[in-house]
């Protein structure tokens, strides 16, 4: 089925009286111009859009009623495993697991003792705008130095790489004049992205939190980053710190 946001967008600019042609335009592809027509012609004959249901017999493990009893015992104080949870309400383990991973998103986490972090800074969304030297001035920049400063105090470097906005001079000389320590572009390493946590680690973990079947607009684009940056943890983010002094014994 169609995202109920989409349905909603639909009905709301059929309601307003937009043509079939421009709802299809403005929603840039996000569904075919068949869909809109026929949801359209839904509307217009019975005020809604009904689409109908799955095709396959009705759930009988996997059902709401299933789901209150997981979320109930997940909610207890005293921790749980997906053996004991599957025994306390009678179904299979297996069907625990696809309620718990598939259906609820949950996650099993493992406490660990690292040093204090703080969690990772906010994402600067931009525009469509091309980035150059002055929006990064303007608008990356100034973000990294006040989060920078805040979690490491005066003692922390920033590292680039070969970006064209990067190494513009304006760009060099406002970040010589406000980090705390700076690499210039003059000074980079070579291989410098092998440098980068980013890079080497905190990317692969920030995309597997996003859940792509919820992106259809921009809106739920953006939203879906920001809770997934949310998601990101910090064993991760400690485990690519802790080994970038390695990688630079490696780099060549």
């Amino acid at each position: 089925m169609k995202s109920k946001e989409l349905q909603q967008l639909v009905l709301s600019k059929h309601e307003s009286g937009d043509s079939i042609a421009k709802i299809f335009r403005d929603l840039n592809g996000a569904i075919s111009y068949d869909t809109v027509r026929r949801w359209c012609n839904m509307i217009e004959k019975t005020g809604a859009i009904q689409l109908s249901a799955p095709p396959g017999p009705p759930r009988i493990i996997r059902t709401k009623q299933m789901f209150e009893k997981v979320k109930s015992r997940l909610k207890q104080k005293k921790k749980v495993s997906s053996r004991i949870l599957a025994h306390a309400i009678s179904i299979s383990r297996t069907s625990v697991r696809r309620i718990l991973r598939d259906d609820r998103q949950y996650h099993a986490y493992k406490m660990r003792v690292v040093p204090l972090l703080e969690g990772v800074f906010p994402l600067v969304i931009l525009g469509k705008e091309s980035m150059n030297h002055e929006r990064y001035i303007k608008n990356v920049l100034p973000v990294a130095l006040k989060y920078g400063n805040e979690m490491f105090g005066n003692d922390w470097i920033f590292q680039q790489e070969n970006a064209t906005a990067h190494t513009h001079i304006l760009t060099q000389q406002w970040s010589q004049e406000h980090f705390p320590m700076f690499i210039d572009k003059d000074h980079w390493p070579q291989n410098s992205p092998d440098l980068n946590p980013l890079d080497y680690c905190i990317w692969d973990e920030f995309v597997s939190h996003i859940n792509w079947n919820n992106i259809q607009l921009k809106v739920t684009l953006i939203h879906e980053l920001k809770r997934a940056a949310k998601k990101i943890r910090l064993q991760v983010v400690f485990e690519s710190c802790n080994k970038w002094t390695n990688r630079l014994y490696r780099l060549k």
